[in-house]
């Protein structure tokens, strides 16, 4: 697991404290780890957005999705480069107005035990597959821990994997990468997912509170808002998309929690 050092680095640039960002190490396009730095559609944007203020920027990362949220919380973390907003998480962070994308939130199935009901009343003691510290927005969290039976794991593909060979029921996943990494893993002839959503929620940026970047969110929710008017979005999405199908990052070495 990689150790933060502090808020914004040691090293300076022209001045400048060096801004640390980390994200999800499990979510293509949207964001994964290759070669120990977080990669995607939204690290990309956050890069550009905060090189656009003259600050240089560390995408180093070896840590899950927990110990990221964590260090934003401690302070040895600048940024989140893409979060759904919660109560909880505005404890320790702010998120800029702009969000980066939104994303349908959907149940996935295995076929040899297929869903057809979105109604929680008949998902009720269902077991669902969850990465920890993953959240759905507000509600949805809420739903599920009143509906159903939870089983943390601590990587995307083990979830996935265990769905395939039924350890669990259902997945919550997003439509962007819950299918793409369905794709990846050559497991479109076992899992399927339903049609309508659950919920569509935005990923958002968001910023520590330890953070320097704090006084300047308006210059990046401006950037931001300049960097989706040239479709940087919709083209990072193709371009990550193909690149993290062409890769190796996945299938390697899942492990089963019991």
């Amino acid at each position: 697991m990689l150790f933060f050092t502090s808020c914004s680095g040691f090293a300076e640039n022209n001045g400048l404290p060096v801004i640390t960002v980390c994200g999800s190490p499990d979510y293509p396009p949207i964001s994964w780890i290759e070669e120990g730095h977080i990669i995607g559609v939204a690290p990309t944007l956050v890069e550009k957005m905060i090189s656009s203020l003259g600050y240089s920027v560390s995408t180093e990362q070896d840590s899950n999705w927990r110990r990221c949220l964590k260090e934003a919380e401690l302070g040895n973390i600048d940024v989140v480069v893409a979060a759904y907003r919660t109560e909880q998480r505005l404890k320790f962070m702010s998120y800029l107005d702009e969000p980066i994308v939104l994303e349908p939130i959907t149940l996935y199935y295995n076929k040899k035990k297929p869903i057809t009901s979105d109604k929680w009343e008949d998902l009720k003691g269902l077991k669902a597959g969850i990465l920890f510290s993953d959240s759905f927005g507000d509600e949805v969290d809420k739903k599920i821990r009143e509906y159903l039976n939870i089983e943390f794991v601590s990587s995307g593909e083990q979830n996935i994997h265990k769905l395939r060979i039924q350890r669990i029921d259902i997945m919550p996943l997003g439509v962007i990468g819950g299918a793409l990494q369905v794709k990846k893993l050559d497991y479109e002839n076992s899992i399927e997912s339903l049609p309508n959503p659950i919920v569509s929620d935005y990923w958002y940026v968001g910023i520590s509170h330890h953070s320097p970047l704090m006084e300047r969110t308006t210059e990046l929710n401006n950037a931001l808002i300049k960097l989706k008017q040239g479709n940087a979005v919709e083209k990072g999405i193709q371009h990550f998309t193909q690149r993290y199908i062409n890769s190796d990052v996945t299938s390697q070495n899942i492990i089963l929690i019991p």
